[in-house]
């Protein structure tokens, strides 16, 4: 699964120049406009209300005993737990909203890229098709992520696994993220039970793809604007190596 990860993670190299040689700019711009402006309006409301959420979670605490620290330390909390869910709400918004530009874009490089590329008409029918698959995926993943959140925030309460929490929640979110941004080219190849077995498959590339695609939302502006291109570009080239080793 190691050389997975640095799989995923080193397909971001060559987005750039990917994204430079096939003249794929207008992917960029489009995805990074609705992009910075939905990420913006999250973090914003999520900022917002962290110190809210973190008085009511405090109300419960009834005692005087080492309240201020209790406060503080439930503060803590409820400002961990909201940068956690706008991640979660920003990650599958996104990719179900940018999901038809995406799938363009990754279409184009792989026209460009692959010997096997078959063209595929493009008709309103199939942009919809293509846009509840990406939802019904976008629900799953979303399900199976918050409930694996919630279990390691459990988990996180006692001692010795408290350390472990920030990397048991990157790790999670990185997978599905993945998962997203390489279903943009297993769309056009497999039905939903198949492309869950190819990224179940790949999971330390799918974690790979994910974990860079969460540092750079994590550079202010920039990020927001350049992650879903950059990731878009990098998990198709590598899907496209690992998925004709198997089925050309």
């Amino acid at each position: 699964m190691i050389s997975g990860i640095i799989d995923g993670a080193s397909s971001y190299l060559g987005s750039f120049s990917i994204i430079k040689k096939y003249r794929l700019w207008k992917y960029v711009l489009l995805s990074g406009l609705v992009s910075l402006g939905l990420g913006l309006l999250i973090f914003y409301t999520v900022w917002n209300s962290a110190d809210s959420v973190g008085d009511w979670i405090s109300g419960f605490y009834k005692w005087d005993f080492l309240s201020s620290y209790v406060n503080r330390f439930l503060d803590f909390l409820a400002g961990g737990l909201m940068f956690v869910i706008s991640f979660l709400l920003y990650k599958y918004i996104i990719m179900v909203i940018v999901s038809p530009f995406m799938s363009m874009m990754s279409e184009e490089i792989e026209r460009q890229e692959s010997y096997h590329y078959t063209p595929q008409s493009f008709s309103i029918p199939k942009m919809i098709r293509d846009l509840l698959r990406g939802l019904r995926i976008a629900v799953s993943n979303l399900t199976r992520e918050l409930s694996l959140t919630v279990l390691i925030f459990i988990v996180g309460f006692f001692p010795l696994m408290t350390i472990f929490t920030p990397v048991l929640l990157f790790i999670v979110q990185a997978y599905y993220a993945g998962f997203g941004n390489i279903d943009y080219f297993l769309e056009r190849h497999t039905n939903v039970r198949a492309s869950r077995q190819f990224v179940k498959r790949n999971k330390g590339f799918a974690i790979g793809n994910g974990a860079i695609f969460l540092l750079i939302l994590l550079i202010p502006v920039v990020g927001l604007f350049l992650a879903p291109a950059l990731a878009t570009a990098a998990a198709t080239t590598e899907s496209m190596r690992r998925f004709e080793s198997v089925y050309s």
